[in-house]
């Protein structure tokens, strides 16, 4: 683990940088292979159209041949676990048993901090893992290490250049989907955790509208999701004194994000959650009117 992990005092670690509920060759375990199948197929199906992380077919596809580099297959068990129907698949190593939740997941998850890749030319993998390890938030410190998580994988992307326009060297469609992930999934962290941006508009070279054509429908409704909760964390921020406040937030309703987008082909199952999502922010959108006129003294 990193020394910055470390500091965080994790209710988890013990002594010497091990995890509390791990045990030796933990870190290779992964449920059966027909269960393995069963919860990567939950994670394309429940997260992937609006958390484009990694490329579909490339990772069914190494899945298939026993290719896919373990920390990553794991991360996938971790993501998809949550979901109801994955209940007969939490499983781990040779035998059947299914496990609890909380023991299935805690154990992934310890196998997975505590043996994540850590030479630089293998950022381009830990970032994705790194993205999917902040969307875990399990238990009372969860928050915490969420964005820990999170800010690791920005870190990273920050170094690789995601935000950046090189002359003569157009980013991969993968690269700028594992940026607007991140970019979107800061802005979530920052309202539900209360944390500061760390990806700011203002340092990157584009616009959520200028990239939402490269990709699906249910990914360009999230990204226009995640801009207006952009506009609400502006309006709610501290003002200095002699500052004029922001203006009110002019956001869409759903309906015309989905129809921006040709969202309506968009399963209910994937529709549903982002409307959820979008509620929240009229919500949040109506608390921050409460707080005009705020100051910092």
């Amino acid at each position: 683990l990193s020394p910055h992990f470390k500091e965080l005092q994790h209710p988890l670690l013990l002594p010497g940088g091990v995890l509390q509920g791990s045990r030796a060759g933990d870190e290779d375990l992964v449920p059966l292979k027909s269960q393995q199948e069963a919860l990567i197929d939950i994670y394309f199906r429940r997260i992937h159209p609006f958390l484009p992380l990694l490329g579909e077919d490339e990772t069914r596809s190494q899945s298939a041949s026993g290719t896919i580099p373990l920390r990553l297959l794991q991360s996938f068990c971790l993501t998809a676990f949550k979901d109801k129907s994955a209940a007969p698949s939490l499983n781990l190593g040779a035998d059947p048993t299914v496990l609890p939740p909380e023991r299935f997941s805690g154990l992934i998850y310890a196998a997975i901090l505590n043996n994540l890749p850590r030479k630089e030319e293998r950022r381009v993998l830990t970032n994705p893992i790194l993205a999917l390890l902040s969307l875990h938030g399990w238990g009372p410190h969860g928050c915490e290490d969420s964005t820990f998580m999170l800010s690791q994988a920005v870190h990273h992307s920050h170094t690789l250049g995601f935000h950046l326009a090189r002359p003569g060297k157009a980013p991969s469609k993968s690269s700028r989907a594992l940026f607007w992930c991140l970019w979107s999934l800061d802005r979530w962290s920052a309202a539900v955790n209360g944390r500061l941006l760390m990806i700011h508009d203002c340092d990157i070279c584009q616009e959520a509208a200028d990239v939402l054509p490269l990709f699906q429908p249910s990914f360009r409704i999230w990204l226009r999701i995640a801009e207006q909760l952009g506009w609400v964390i502006r309006s709610c921020r501290p003002v200095m004194a002699g500052n004029q406040t922001e203006q009110d937030p002019e956001l869409c309703s759903f309906e015309e994000i989905v129809e921006a987008s040709k969202g309506w082909g968009t399963s209910d199952e994937i529709l549903g959650p982002l409307e959820l999502f979008h509620h929240a922010i009229i919500i949040l959108s109506t608390h921050s009117k409460g707080l005009q006129g705020r100051s910092r003294f």
